[in-house]
């Protein structure tokens, strides 16, 4: 799991205005969605950012929701995106303390 803060060079913070990220190497993914599972149940459902077609909804919802994610059934990272760091901070204090292992 890594924490990174985005710059213009990524889509998610050009595009959609996501500022923080969460990289999982393939090999960590039940961390990645025992997280998202988390993120869903604080924040509510997001959006995958690497579908070609969205409906209006999608679109707005990732443009205005608090995390987003991208998941790609490879040996690329799986992503999850935050507005803002205390998200992600709170997001990943849940997961510690659920965490079973």
């Amino acid at each position: 799991m890594k924490k990174t803060k985005l710059d213009l060079r990524y889509k998610a913070k050009r595009r959609w205005g996501y500022n923080y990220s969460l990289d999982f190497q393939s090999r960590e993914w039940k961390s990645y969605f025992a997280v998202k599972s988390r993120a869903e149940e604080m924040f509510g459902p997001s959006v995958d950012t690497t579908r070609r077609f969205l409906f209006k909804d999608d679109a707005a919802l990732l443009k205005t929701g608090a995390w987003a994610y991208k998941y790609t059934r490879s040996n690329d990272p799986s992503v999850l995106y935050f507005r803002e760091e205390k998200d992600l901070d709170h997001v990943l204090m849940m997961y510690g303390l659920t965490y079973t292992g």
